[in-house]
């Protein structure tokens, strides 16, 4: 899932939740479910969005520190032998 979607299913669960009807807020527990469900994707993609980027981070300087002759071959996009 997007994170755009994510955040369109909680804003609106959010709208919805302050509607008001005669007898109270509509509150019902499947609403807080879907918005911690939602929440939840939103920490779980940002985690590993990270976890992503430290990966590539720590293969740059891997090849950096043990190839420092070789890095801008192997990093470059085309490989010419």
């Amino acid at each position: 899932l997007s994170p755009a979607y994510i955040f369109t299913v909680v804003v609106l669960l959010l709208l919805d939740w302050n509607h008001r009807t005669p007898t109270g807020p509509s509150i019902e527990p499947m609403y807080i479910l879907l918005c911690n469900l939602s929440l939840h994707d939103l920490i779980g993609i940002t985690a590993l969005v990270s976890q992503i980027t430290l990966s590539v981070i720590g293969i740059r300087r891997y090849s950096a520190i043990c190839h420092p002759l070789r890095y801008h071959s192997i990093m470059s996009k085309s490989h010419s032998d």
